[in-house]
Parts: structure tokens; sequence; C-alpha cells
């Protein structure tokens, strides 16, 4: 870890030329930022903080998350008819990010600066903190007041519409389909949940819109805060509203994370669908039958996220699904980089740590080896070096494949607490040693030196591979050589004497 200057240099080399430009005067690297303002407009501000296990998983590639965080919250500008400029960024990170070093910063800036680069906006500043992992993204943009967009212009007898299908991200919770997750190929309904689209992009077609706003926590939800703030109700077609792939009508009606936009109009809405219409009175009707409206709320007491280890469970919001991944559901070290007991739940860093091991201070690597070397002593030793070189090469699969894994859903490359590797190698170096602790000791030493200090092809097998087997391969190759140096000495031994 580089320490906070560290990280924020990795947060905006992961931004690249989303941190400055155009009307950006001034970016990151100072107090504050300096913004031009374009004369006659007035400015629209807003800000969504994003909590771990609340609004995204903890487990999910860090990439997905920076991605989803800023279209969230970008969203209520375009609910706005507002044109995006530029956004800040405040994140506080706790003892999970930070084990996983500066790649998992630099992911999530390489998120975020996908998303900008789609609105055309920058990430111009931010703050960076210690405590539990909290995304805050404060948005900002610009709007003519004759075009700004409030959820106050409805009226009795104008069309209801959406300006996309409703219901994938909502699904993809509903299925469990959330994680794990490969960026590379995610499915429809992973799309929908980590790829949502603020839809500025619509500007232009909503000359002729009243009112509106963003579907972020369900349709009848919204649609209940739209009708109440323009003194009206609702007649909702079923039929007429249009699903995701995949997607159930309660997780359009109930589900939420949509980011479609829901507008009142007495003109048809170009790129829109049109779901109903706007009523006298306050009531909410589906296919003429009266429809509550219920959705996600933060505050809703049998709404509260009800966290479980590793898995997902509906919330009492009746059809509101939320996400609940246990915060045991990712490496957690606890104070001082310590193994917290809750671990055990994660059997791929439980077997790439060591057992934990990875995360002990200082030098992990040879707290990994020292390990490795008990469990040999113990359990290895009394075996024969053809077994006992059957489980290295086993155990060096079983870790490559592992390690790959783990890369595709964090983001992260080689990190000091992954000491699998130095597992493989160790054991390699003491497979034709004899069990006394003279030669045991002898090995420990001479594979440390050569795993710390790289000579030669061991140094230039570090530089070349990458992914799993990049992490792999080079102490593998120190083992082998070393457990070749300790035999020649061996043999060369009696000849000496």
């Amino acid at each position: 870890m580089n320490g906070e200057f560290g990280l924020i240099d990795a947060i905006v080399a992961g931004l690249g030329d989303r941190s400055a430009g155009d009307w950006i005067t001034v970016g990151p690297g100072d107090d504050a930022a300096l913004i031009q303002s374009t004369p006659g407009m007035h400015q629209v501000a807003s800000i969504d903080s994003l909590l771990a296990d609340v609004h995204f998983p903890l487990s999910a590639p860090p990439q997905l998350i920076g991605y989803r965080a800023l279209m969230v919250a970008f969203s209520d500008l375009a609910a706005m008819a507002a044109t995006p400029r530029y956004c800040l960024v405040s994140l506080s990170m706790d003892e999970v990010q930070l084990a996983l070093g500066s790649h998992w910063v630099t992911a999530l800036a390489q998120g975020m600066a996908e998303a900008a680069s789609v609105l055309g906006v920058y990430v111009c500043g931010g703050n960076l903190s210690r405590g539990p992992l909290n995304i805050g993204v404060s948005v900002h943009g610009e709007v003519d007041w004759q075009q700004v967009l409030l959820r106050s212009g409805g009226a009795a007898g104008q069309g209801l519409y959406v300006t996309g299908a409703l219901g994938g991200a909502a699904a993809c919770v509903r299925t469990g389909s959330i994680v794990p997750v490969d960026p590379s190929a995610l499915s429809p309904l992973q799309q929908a949940y980590y790829r949502p689209l603020a839809r500025c992009d619509l500007a232009s077609d909503l000359g002729s819109v009243a009112a509106g706003l963003d579907i972020s926590d369900g349709l009848t939800q919204d649609l209940g805060h739209l009708c109440r703030a323009s003194g009206c109700g609702a007649a909702l077609d079923s039929g007429a509203i249009p699903l995701a792939a995949g997607a159930a009508l309660d997780d359009a009606l109930f589900g939420g994370d949509d980011y479609q936009l829901l507008l009142a109009s007495e003109l048809p809405v170009p790129n829109a669908h049109r779901i109903g219409t706007l009523t006298h009175g306050a009531d909410i009707t589906l296919d003429g039958k009266p429809l509550a409206a219920q959705g996600f709320d933060h505050f809703r007491r049998e709404g509260l996220s009800v966290r479980l280890a590793g898995t997902y469970k509906k919330t009492a919001n009746r059809n509101r699904q939320s996400i609940l991944v246990s915060s045991q559901s990712a490496m957690q070290p606890a104070e001082g980089h310590m193994l917290a007991p809750n671990l055990i739940l994660r059997p791929t860093v439980l077997w790439l740590t060591a057992g934990g091991l990875g995360f002990l201070r200082p030098a992990p690597g040879t707290w990994g080896s020292a390990g490795a070397v008990v469990f040999w002593w113990f359990f290895l030793s009394p075996l024969s070096w053809v077994v006992q070189l059957g489980i290295v090469m086993a155990y060096f699969v079983v870790s490559w494949w592992l390690c790959n894994r783990l890369i595709n859903q964090l983001g992260i490359e080689d990190e000091p607490q992954i000491v699998a590797d130095e597992v493989a190698g160790m054991w390699l170096t003491l497979v034709w040693v004899p069990p006394t602790v003279g030669w045991v000791l002898a090995a420990f030493v001479l594979f440390r030196l050569a795993d710390i200090t790289k000579p030669g092809p061991i140094g230039m097998l570090d530089r070349r591979l990458h992914s799993g087997l990049g992490i792999m391969a080079d102490d593998l190759l120190a083992g082998a050589l070393c457990a070749g140096l300790l035999a020649l000495v061996a043999a060369g031994l009696p000849l000496l004497v």
C-alpha cells in the first residue's frame, strides 16, 4: 500500500483524461477544483452515497462498482433535463480495500472514467479517507430554467411514459445473478444492474414533457412521488410496461435500480413507451385495480438489510430485492491486518493467503514460507519425494486457477497478501531435503533469498508473466532452483568428508 497520496495518484492515473479538460480550469491536485460556468444557465447539483452491501456487493469487481456509482448519481441530473458537467467523489475505504493495494482504487477509478466518458463529464476532485467502504458522488450540471423538469408539473390527462425496459436490475438480484460476475462477460441482467445508463442523452426529446423523475426505487414508488408532487393519481396498463429480458412485472413495479426516466406529457415523447395516464384524485391503479406505491426505502424498519454470510435475502419490503451480501463475503483482515475470524467463509481467500498468514506483518511472504515449512515438517516430510512432488504440482495448479478467479472478481493483480506462490515454492525446495533442523533452516533461508532478490531467470519470469500464472510461476522456479542447489550440496558433502 502506498499511503494516502499514493492512492490519490493511483486514482488520478485511473481517471486518465477524465480528471481535467474543457470547462475544468483546475482539476485534482489543488485545494479545490475550478470550474467555468455557462452564462445564463442555472446550476444543478445532487449527491448520492453508495454503501457496500446495500447499493452494490462488496465482492463485485471495482471497475463495475465505479461505473455504477457515477451513472446512478448522474441519473438525478438526467431526471431534471440538465446537461451533466462534472462530479466530485468522496471515497472511504476499510481494511478490505486497503489490503488489496492500489490496484483496487485504480480499477474503481477506471470504471468511473468509463462512465464519465460516456456522459461527457469530468471527475475533477474529491476526498479520500479510511473507514467503512462508502462512495459519495456529488454531481453537477446546468440547465436553462425554461427547460428544467420538475416532479410537480404533472396534470390529470397527461400520458405517463418510461424511456426504456424496466426490471432487469431487480431480476439480477432476485435470481442470484449479481455475484460472482465477470466484467468481460456480463449477462443481460448483470448488464442492467452494473452498467445502467443515466438518460442524459434524452434531454433534447423532453421539450413537451411537463414532469418527470428517474426510476431508482421502483416504478410504483417513484410514480407515487410524482403523483404527490403534482396532485394527481395514475392509471397504469400492465401490458404496456416494457420489461427487460428475464424480468417479471413485479421486478419492474417494485424492484428499482432501473434509472430510466418516468415522464408525464400531453404529447407523445420520442424514444419512450406510454404506460398509463395521470388521473384526478390520488389513487394509483394497475389495470383498474388499486396498487400500493411500494419500493425501496432506506429507513423503513422492515426494509433494512439483514446481512447473511455470502447469501442474498429478500427484504420485508414485499417485492423489493436488496443486495444483502455479508461483510463476511470478502477478505476482511481485522485491526492491524490480522486474520479476521470470518475469513473462513471465503475458501478462495483462505487458500491463497495460506490460512490468513498473508495478512501478517511485516513480510507476509516470509510468514507464508514459514507456515509452509511447518506444514511440510508435520505432514509432507514422511511422504516419498514422488508423492510430495505430486502434491506440490496439484497445489500449484489449483492456486493458479484461484488466482485467476480472484483477479476476475476483484480486479487485482499480485498482492503481498497472496502467499500461495511462496507455499508452493517452499514445498518444492524441501522435496529432497533431509528432515533435520539444519537442512530445513538452510532451505528456508535459501528460498527466501531467491524469492526476494529474484536473480536471473526468476526475475525474468516475474516480469514477463501476468495473471495467475505470473503470480505462481516465478516462485515455483525459485523453489526448483533452490531444490536443485540443495540436492547438489547434499550429494557433494560426502565427497568432501
